[in-house]
């Protein structure tokens, strides 16, 4: 059995990156708290499974959102979209469920 404290993988999208990386400092950190936490427990606090997908989960940072898709076998995060809820498309999510 795996030990809970064993952090899983991140593999975070190149526009990920870029959209963390132009925050404010306050919700920069915030995001990289996130990020930490996420490694412990991935479907923990605000995470909800997105309907219609079977490893796709979002989850609220304030007016952020993140979609990531969780691979248990591999114990990796992809974090595939990371944006303020209004530049997220309901297309984008559509996208994502078919991936």
């Amino acid at each position: 059995m795996v030990s809970q404290k064993e952090k899983w993988s991140l593999v975070v999208a190149n526009k990920v990156t870029e959209n963390i990386e132009a925050l404010s400092i306050e919700d920069h950190e915030k995001a990289i708290g996130w990020l930490e936490c996420i490694q412990q427990n991935p479907r923990g606090g605000d995470t909800r499974k997105v309907r219609g997908s079977k490893d796709i989960y979002r989850t609220r940072l304030g007016r952020f959102r993140a979609f990531f898709r969780v691979l248990s076998k591999q114990r990796e995060i992809h974090i595939l979209i990371f944006d303020s809820k209004g530049d997220i498309k309901d297309k984008t999510i559509q996208r994502l469920k078919r991936l």
